[in-house]
């Protein structure tokens, strides 16, 4: 008598979906394989939930450069969290910092920049009074 292995079922597609989102919300070089079983989902489904998540956006304070922008991400006055400042800089007008709103939201780690790096640090010796407390 021979026994019968059965194969296991396919992934589901509420596995794959879920993992094609975990796979956009972690810091992982996982790729998704083109044959996937439900055990072998699952598992894949832990593995990546194991791994850091990726910054959605930053909380940090500093400064930003971002699609040519300069922002300043700073903390609010009243309650916690930051926001974001765009510098605005127009001929004939003195520098400023103007409130935008959502901004933070699009701002990444990696978009830091510091007040000694080019442009800002021209800028802030012309003009002083705009360097943030950050």
């Amino acid at each position: 008598m021979t026994e019968t292995t059965t194969a296991p079922p396919p992934a589901t597609v509420k596995q794959i979906a879920y993992l094609i989102g975990l796979i956009g919300r972690h810091v992982t070089d996982i790729a998704l394989p083109d044959v996937l079983n439900a055990e072998e989902a699952s598992e894949l489904i832990e593995t990546i939930k194991a791994t850091p998540v990726k910054a959605r956006h930053t909380t940090e304070t500093g400064y930003y450069a971002y699609n040519g922008q300069v922002y300043a991400v700073v903390n609010r006055q009243s309650g916690p969290g930051v926001y974001a400042e765009i510098l605005r800089v127009k001929e004939g007008q003195p520098p400023r910092w103007k409130f935008v709103p959502g901004m933070v939201g699009q701002l990444r780690p990696e978009y830091r920049i510091t007040a000694d790096d080019a442009p800002l640090h021209d800028l802030f010796a012309a003009h002083p009074h705009l360097a943030l407390e950050i």
